[in-house]
């Protein structure tokens, strides 16, 4: 009996989460984009592709380039947010061809999430997906909680990983937690694709 009270108020909270999944392979595209303009100029504009209204931002690693890109929208009480974070190695960024296939790889491994993150949400299910949740209380000026997702492949591919949160107690979304683990890279810093 006490199993069964688990396991709804578990399922309860995962579909209580209003993260959009097909927002996933959107904000995957716009990471690609980001990829291919990196590719073509060597530097980042600083501005979200044409037709990404997402957040983004870049980051310089030791093996190559990250880029996160988030959506994040005011409800009441409270807000949401998605993300999608991914990687390529410098060369890939440099070769129009290794472009083309690693951009591929991340849209693939994208829609895969997509579908690890529904079923997380409808199942508490995360096939073939791995998954970490957590969930923290605010008490102080303004009482509320938040609930941070992180969904990612079970494997040794590329870097790809999925964030969904929500929150009350605060007007503002915490950036995504896959972030600041490299160098961020301002507007217009050139970037050496040839090392």
């Amino acid at each position: 009996m006490i199993a069964r009270i688990v396991l709804l108020t578990v399922l309860f909270v995962v579909a209580a989460l209003p993260a959009a999944a097909d927002e996933i392979t959107e904000l995957a595209a716009c990471t690609n984009k980001v990829f291919a303009e990196i590719g073509r100029s060597h530097t980042w504009s600083g501005k979200a592709p044409k037709g990404c209204t997402a957040r983004i931002a870049v980051e310089k690693r030791p093996g190559g380039i990250f880029v996160a890109a988030w959506a994040s929208e005011r409800t009441e009480g409270g807000w949401t947010m998605s993300a999608f974070s991914g990687a390529m190695d410098y060369v890939e960024i440099a070769d129009k061809k290794d472009l083309a296939l690693a951009s591929a790889d991340l849209t693939a491994r994208a829609g895969r999430l997509e579908r690890c993150l529904t079923s997380i949400r409808t199942y508490n299910d995360p096939l073939e997906c791995r998954d970490r949740s957590t969930t923290s209380t605010h008490v102080g000026e303004r009482f509320g909680n938040e609930i941070r997702g992180l969904v990612w492949l079970d494997d040794s591919g590329r870097h790809a990983v999925v964030e969904y949160a929500f929150g009350s107690g605060s007007s503002t979304p915490p950036l995504p937690a896959d972030l600041f683990n490299g160098e961020f890279l301002r507007p217009g810093t050139a970037i050496d694709l040839h090392r």
